[in-house]
């Protein structure tokens, strides 16, 4: 449904009321930063959020359980839209995928240890920890016993055939025994947390998430099922494109769509979402703590350990002041009532904003873009000039199937690039690029003549 004129100029009204509530600081791109916030990305979350409220009352929803870290903007934004006494409970569940491997892990096969140690340095103190084991010198004493041979706990990373040594290892009796009792053990843990977080009291609650495939969700559902047969689970989630659900690994949600429409049917705005999904997930993910790794037990009550990162204090400030502009966003917007106004009148407004800075940004946002997805603010330009040298980079990477090496801070995998030439030259390189994919002989010809030129 599109917005009525009156609607749409009151929507984008309050973008520019935020935009000039803008106080920068001292760090350059903070400004640009600001007016992403404020123009592109408040307004779907902050729609997305109010749809939420609305759906969740109608439902008769007691408590909202925002999930870590995509769902950290979208509780901030709660906060402003529910007040504090309202009997809709707001609620921050600090969960991801990695500290959900271990407690649902039931036997010891193969795609488990794989889900367990993945995005993991492969060291065997690293693998040991993953699979619950609090004293590595001793689990690294009855490998050896069994049999095991690998680099020590000060080793190097394990090589594919050493893994799978160290993972036959794992399978005999007296290992595998442990490892399950430390299943067991984190997933009491991850009981007594969401017991602490009320998952289990009395009435309707749901969780809110974003994302792509639903996976945290599945877990979810799986542990928690797994541990109350009787529970009753409801979500809400801010989907990217419909066609990539797997609607039975979630069970029951409620799904508002960037782009909805059939697997068969692919339009424009789907292909700058495929090709943009980095810039997205940036996006949706600028929360003040790292990824939950495990539960442990401080002081009687359970808690998450996340896995922070060091952050430039440079770049902490910017994020900050990003989240505070959503959230300037989200109380401007209930001020003028329109949280009381059905959703879906701002959806497409929202929507466009959102596509409209992915397909063509501007110079500036995407500098703004790229100076908070860096480790650390510096003065190193944002975007380098092209010439034909990044043309020929760019085609030598297709040629031979690997993948692009940016030739824009902006990201090879994405299109939404301000600079024109640049543009044109991923647009001609993906025109050869069919043309190379037609005639084999031109391929051959052409790394010929990259392996001649250097």
């Amino acid at each position: 449904m599109d917005a009525d004129p009156e609607l749409r100029s009151l929507y984008t009204g309050i973008s520019r009321s935020v935009r000039l509530a803008n106080n920068p600081g001292e760090f350059a791109h903070g400004g640009s930063l600001h007016d992403v916030a404020a123009s592109s990305v408040a307004p779907l979350f902050t729609d997305f959020v109010n749809w939420v409220i609305q759906e969740a009352r109608r439902e008769g929803i007691k408590r909202l359980y925002f999930l870590s870290r995509d769902g950290q903007a979208f509780y901030r934004i709660a906060q402003e839209l529910v007040d504090p006494d309202d009997s809709l409970e707001l609620i921050y569940l600090e969960i991801a995928r990695r500290a959900l491997f271990l407690p649902l892990l039931s036997s010891i096969d193969r795609k488990s240890i794989d889900e367990i140690v993945s995005g993991s340095d492969n060291r065997l103190t690293t693998l040991l920890q993953r699979l619950g084991f609090e004293n590595c010198e001793e689990a690294y004493k009855l490998l050896k016993e069994s049999g095991y041979a690998g680099p020590d706990l000060d080793g190097s990373p394990l090589s594919t055939e050493e893994f799978q040594a160290f993972f036959d290892t794992l399978q005999q009796p007296k290992i595998s025994k442990l490892v399950l009792q430390n299943a067991d053990r984190n997933r009491q843990l991850f009981k007594r947390y969401a017991e602490r977080k009320k998952l289990f009291a009395e009435g309707k609650f749901a969780k809110v998430d974003v994302g792509w495939c639903l996976n945290l969700q599945s877990m979810i559902r799986r542990l928690l099922t797994d541990l109350d047969p009787k529970i009753e689970l409801h979500a809400y989630h801010l989907g990217i494109l419909d066609n990539r659900w797997n609607v039975s690994k979630a069970e029951y949600y409620r799904a508002r769509y960037l782009q909805q429409e059939s697997p068969q049917l692919e339009s424009r705005n789907t292909r700058y979402l495929n090709k943009c999904t980095g810039v997205i997930e940036d996006f949706f993910c600028f929360a003040d703590h790292g990824t939950v790794k495990e539960y442990v037990e401080r002081e009687g009550e359970v808690w998450p350990v996340f896995n922070n990162s060091t952050q430039d204090p440079k770049v902490e400030s910017l994020r900050n002041q990003f989240n505070d502009s959503l959230q300037l966003y989200a109380r401007e917007f209930r001020l003028w009532n329109l949280d009381r106004i059905s959703s879906d009148s701002f959806k497409s407004v929202a929507l466009e904003n959102f596509i409209h800075f992915l397909k063509s940004p501007s110079g500036s946002e995407a500098r703004a873009h790229i100076t908070i997805n860096r480790d650390e603010v510096s003065d190193l330009p944002m975007a380098t000039p092209v010439n034909f040298g990044h043309l020929f980079t760019i085609l030598r990477a297709i040629l031979k199937r690997q993948k692009p090496t940016p030739i824009s801070t902006w990201g090879a995998d994405s299109m939404a690039i301000s600079i024109f030439p640049i543009r044109w030259a991923y647009s001609l390189a993906n025109i050869l690029k069919e043309y190379v994919r037609s005639s084999p002989s031109f391929r051959k010809l052409f790394l010929a003549y990259l392996r001649f030129r250097g």
